[in-house]
């Protein structure tokens, strides 16, 4: 295992060989970069004070969440990918080009987990679902299905019944974005696929992009598939693949049906779609670093003006087997709108 990079000391940074400063000051850069474009990309109101030897992380209450917790939330999970730091990052010198990217790496990750923190602080996530598709392992139908919500009170519903999900929006402005949907709490170890077949009942976007999808990703939310259908109101409908937030494989889709499947084959993951009852199509391959434990579910999500959206998915079938190692499952919680 590398051993950490403590960034914690302002003596780390003490360099009068000019070489060495400028070594110090490109790495800073490196990695005030990866802060940037990594809250960019996740949409978190992150930014950096100071020079790039000596940086501070700063961070805006987003999300009914405080500044406190993001902060000491981005820290921990910093601290947890080996790189020690406080408010404000040293820079060491003597670093190498791997662990200046490895250092960049962690910092990316623990934006994207500071981005999960945002949505579960304000979203509503309930276990205890009953297991309503077909024939599983008994540990996955155990512990049955969770539901969640953002935010919290979002007009979203999703409701259970005997073989089928339904996912629907209301009419009306859902604001910047509302996501919500189902998941399987059994993580699944190795090899698996999962399929789930989609009807669209209702889709009427607005100007922003309207999604659904089946989805797997880690249990930190960290590396994400996505096999989906997009459109708006100005833009086409077509399904693609999100490999770990890049967009690859759009094939145009004006059906009103069809099926989603990923796959993982040793390190390699496979997101595929069928329109309608025509076979799979491979949308995009992936080559993961690393194969960990993958949670499965069906999400959908948008936001501004729309129209109202509803989409079914049913038949969600499982090839795997579950891991050993599982989390606890989540608590069955009442609806904070005070519905059953």
């Amino acid at each position: 295992m590398p051993l950490p990079i403590d960034c914690s000391r302002p003596d780390s940074i003490a360099a009068a060989d000019p070489d060495v400063d400028a070594a110090i000051r490109a790495a800073g850069d490196v990695w005030r970069r990866a802060f940037h474009d990594a809250c960019v990309r996740e949409g978190v109101r992150g930014s950096i004070d100071g020079p790039p030897m000596a940086f501070t992380f700063v961070f805006e209450a987003q999300d009914t969440a405080p500044v406190e917790l993001i902060r000491d939330t981005f820290l921990r999970e910093l601290r947890d990918r080996g790189v020690a730091s406080g408010p404000t990052l040293y820079v060491q010198p003597g670093l190498d080009d791997e662990t200046v990217a490895r250092a960049a790496h962690a910092i990316d990750d623990a934006v994207r987990r500071v981005r999960t923190l945002l949505v579960e602080f304000n979203s509503y996530l309930s276990g205890g679902v009953d297991w309503v598709f077909g024939d599983v392992p008994a540990t996955v139908a155990s512990r049955g299905l969770s539901v969640y919500r953002y935010p919290k009170g979002a007009p979203a519903d999703v409701r259970f019944a005997p073989g089928s999900v339904d996912i629907a929006f209301a009419a009306g402005d859902l604001g910047e974005v509302t996501s919500s949907g189902f998941y399987v709490p059994t993580a699944l170890r190795g090899d698996f696929a999962a399929s789930i077949d989609y009807t669209i009942v209702a889709w009427s976007p607005g100007a922003e992009q309207a999604c659904f999808s089946l989805f797997t990703h880690d249990e930190a939310s960290t590396i994400r598939f996505y096999a989906q259908r997009n459109a708006s109101a100005t833009e086409a409908s077509v399904a693609q693949a999100n490999l770990a937030g890049a967009l690859a494989g759009a094939v145009p889709c004006d059906a009103s049906a069809g099926r989603f499947r990923i796959a993982r084959r040793g390190a390699t993951m496979i997101v595929e779609h069928a329109a309608g009852d025509d076979a799979f199509t491979t949308l995009a391959e992936h080559a993961c670093d690393a194969t960990p434990d993958m949670i499965v579910g069906a999400k959908m999500w948008t936001g501004g003006t729309t129209g109202g959206l509803a989409v079914r998915f049913a038949n969600l079938a499982l090839d795997g087997e579950p891991s050993p190692e599982q989390t606890p499952t989540p608590d069955a919680r009442p609806d904070p709108r005070g519905e059953a």
